[in-house]
């Protein structure tokens, strides 16, 4: 969830000298695993303990930084932490390249114009800053298989909502079809698999809900309304992680064989954490943990060509409906 502040102004002399005071401090802590002493920090960026002291809660308190003090020294909690807008690094630029690339087959072209611009915006002030090595801004590129496109109105109220608001949502079922309007408080959007999924309190129902965006059909604040729950913690908003599924349904383990180039080609892949591999002569065989048997039957589909054999039964048979309802495959 993005964060916006006032406006700073560079060209201020005294919080110019504050801001780049925090710059030194930022790259100091990145640089020290067991922290730094605020003298140390201040003696690093040659300016007083009392400027440093300001630096570190301007970070703190106005940019949400993971600064913490313990023990006498001063650690910063994520080494990627950086203020891209204000004092940008080329991993910056990458990271936004690469997002715009991703997205680029589910987005239409007003957000992609957007993002351009945006990285046009970066890279002029990394050019004009002494970071080397500039990433070419056409550099990157991404295709997305089954990308579904995201309404950017629908994106936008649904942000602004995340949080503060409560929303009448008519939705129509992804399996069923069947259209139902819900009470929802927001909480996050996540793109996954080429769709992008909202995880939210369900106050109709009483329970976290996730449902894709794709088949919201309306989406309307209701005025003067405020969240019946708080906004949990970014780690506790899925019950899962859901990078290895969004879906949830009939979740077991799979046990997949693969042969030829595709075995080959499986095998550095990440599909879960504690997933176990075997391989011989004849191939690799995976055995994965999954949530959502029909997300899964759909991956599996897209390298059917190398399968020999899969487990459990409904796993097949969710492969084969998906194939042809008349079909069965014999593994």
């Amino acid at each position: 969830m993005l964060t916006f502040r006032r406006n700073i102004n560079l060209e201020n002399t005294e919080l110019s000298s504050k801001v780049r005071a925090a710059f030194d401090a930022l790259e100091c802590l990145r640089e020290a695993d067991d922290g730094c002493s605020k003298s140390v920090l201040a003696r690093h960026a040659r300016v007083s303990v009392q400027t440093m002291q300001r630096s570190l809660h301007w970070l703190m308190n106005e940019h949400d930084a993971p600064i913490e003090y313990t023990h006498g020294r001063w650690r910063l909690g994520d080494d990627a932490f950086t203020l891209p807008l204000l004092n940008p690094q080329r991993e910056d630029l990458s990271a936004l390249l690469l997002a715009e690339a991703m997205l680029g087959s589910i987005a239409d072209h007003d957000l992609r114009s957007r993002l351009r611009r945006l990285a046009e915006q970066l890279d002029e002030r990394i050019r004009r800053s002494d970071v080397a090595c500039r990433p070419h801004t056409g550099g990157v590129q991404a295709s997305m298989t089954l990308g579904i496109p995201l309404d950017p109105d629908l994106l936008s109220k649904v942000l602004r909502s995340i949080g503060t608001s409560v929303a009448m949502v008519r939705y129509r079922g992804v399996w069923n079809e069947r259209r139902c309007t819900y009470r929802l408080e927001p909480w996050q959007v996540r793109v996954h698999d080429g769709a992008a999924y909202l995880r939210a309190w369900n106050a109709t129902e009483g329970r976290a809900w996730t449902l894709r965006m794709a088949e919201i059909e309306d989406f309307r604040v209701v005025e003067g309304s405020s969240p019946s729950t708080p906004l949990p913690r970014t780690s506790e908003i899925w019950d899962v992680d859901p990078a290895y599924g969004v879906d949830r349904d009939r979740p077991n383990t799979a046990v997949i064989r693969f042969s030829g180039a595709i075995s080959r080609w499986v095998k550095p892949t990440i599909w879960h954490p504690n997933q176990q591999d075997h391989t011989d002569e004849e191939g690799l065989t995976r055995t994965v943990p999954y949530r959502s048997c029909r997300e899964l039957a759909r991956r599996l589909l897209s390298l059917i060509d190398g399968i020999d054999a899969v487990e459990p039964k409904e796993l097949r048979e969710q492969m084969a409906e998906y194939l042809n309802k008349n079909h069965v495959i014999n593994m």
